[in-house]
């Protein structure tokens, strides 16, 4: 976007002028004026392309808050199946947080999918966030196959689990640097 004065803005100004030196002295100012007006014109630009503070900390914030998330979802999915294979807790019990946890982990990603989908983001920070989502997904279906076990009994879905389990862990590993 560049700045432009609307046509005809500085016709009343030069018209009046018959003298070559008030031409001369009226296009310095005016070149003046301008070398002036166009580094702001330039840095306003500038600063909405590049996000605010604001804007960074509530993206760092987000970024915080879904690797905490992701984490805390990791580990108590695997603690509360630990729990039912080794019988402390029942399977009634079993299901109801499991699918807690699934049904969280579900409005998570799908509010990510909007952000990816509605908000003006960098391809740095759609690239996280795409990452971030993805990595729910492997904790819905790590939780969704320990549900299936318990209402099948079938060992394939230990086996999809386990392999869920390992991906979404890979994937949390890789989020937070560790």
């Amino acid at each position: 976007m560049h700045f432009r004065f609307p046509k005809g803005y500085f016709s009343h100004f030069w018209n009046g002028m018959q003298n070559p030196k008030q031409s001369l002295i009226a296009l310095i100012l005016t070149v003046c004026f301008m070398s002036h007006v166009s580094p702001v014109f330039a840095e306003a630009k500038k600063k909405k392309s590049e996000p605010s503070n604001a804007s960074y900390v509530l993206l760092e914030s987000l970024g915080t808050v879904a690797a905490q998330g992701l984490y805390l979802t990791y580990m108590a999915i695997g603690s509360l199946s630990d729990g039912f294979v080794s019988q402390s807790y029942d399977k009634d019990t079993t299901k109801t947080i499991m699918t807690s946890y699934v049904n969280l982990s579900t409005v998570c990603k799908n509010q990510l999918g909007k952000l990816l989908r509605e908000g003006e983001l960098s391809n740095e920070d759609k690239q996280i966030i795409k990452n971030i989502e993805t990595t729910y997904g492997y904790l819905i279906l790590q939780g969704q196959a320990i549900l299936d076990f318990i209402d099948t009994g079938d060992t394939n879905h230990l086996n999809a689990f386990e392999t869920n389990r390992k991906e979404a862990g890979r994937r949390i590993d890789k989020l937070l640097n560790l």
